[in-house]
């Protein structure tokens, strides 16, 4: 589906590998989170998940009720499935959940990206 896409400013991360940019899909039920290198997806490997389990309790709050379902859809891109109720637009700051998501060598990935 055609997705459109939402400028995002990377936040300094602790590592090399950061989240680069979200994109809102078509109809706003997704959210596309793209990383600059492969990540460790979270040890979730390819199942759904609750987004709580890697966004911090502010961001996971935006995506709706029970906050929203997440996958990892490849070691650099991560799909966020958006609930009823979900409320996240441009200007909100989508935040990891410090130390959840790493890269290969075990570093911490860039925490946030500002959806613009």
């Amino acid at each position: 589906t055609a997705a459109t896409t939402l400028a995002a400013t990377s936040a300094a991360g602790l590592s090399g590998i950061k989240m680069t940019s979200a994109q809102l899909s078509l109809g706003a039920w997704n959210i596309y989170v793209k990383f600059d290198g492969d990540t460790n997806r979270a040890g979730m490997g390819a199942q759904g998940f609750r987004c709580s389990q890697v966004f911090d309790d502010a961001t996971a709050s935006t995506f709706g009720f029970e906050s929203g379902r997440c996958i990892f859809t490849g070691l650099r891109a991560l799909s966020v499935e958006l609930g009823r109720g979900a409320s996240a637009l441009y200007g909100h700051t989508v935040r990891l959940r410090t130390g959840t998501v790493r890269d290969l060598v075990g570093d911490t990935v860039g925490d946030s990206v500002v959806i613009q």
